[in-house]
């Protein structure tokens, strides 16, 4: 079952979560509500998802972590894929996804290229 968790390194200009586990359909009500919660409770400018510990993503999963970005973005907060394992990140680059979000090999948000990160307004 995959888990969210706040991670030692946030403070109050970012906010770090760490995911575990598989996010999948089984998981994804809880991992969608955890993550809601945190970016909502959250005045960090900067939220960065640490992947580091995801064993598994399915198309679900993807979802979960795009419907993050949104809610991230309706804050006008910046969210980041941090420390993706290599299975994780051929899915995000051959879904396009690494072309929307910000991903990057630390927990520290990297400075956001003109256009990157931003989809169109809903």
């Amino acid at each position: 079952m995959a888990q969210v968790s706040t991670d030692a390194a946030s403070g109050p200009q970012v906010l770090v979560l760490r995911l575990s586990g598989a996010l999948d359909y089984e998981s994804e009500d809880i991992v969608s509500q955890q993550l809601r919660h945190h970016i909502a409770l959250s005045d960090a400018p900067d939220i960065v998802l640490n992947l580091a510990d995801v064993s598994f993503c399915d198309s679900t999963g993807l979802n979960t972590l795009l419907r993050a970005f949104h809610a991230a973005r309706d804050r006008d907060a910046h969210l980041t894929l941090a420390e993706a394992p290599a299975h994780l990140a051929r899915i995000l680059a051959v879904t396009g996804i690494d072309k929307v979000m910000l991903i990057t090999g630390t927990n520290e948000p990297p400075a956001e290229p003109e256009g990157l990160g931003r989809l169109a307004p809903s």
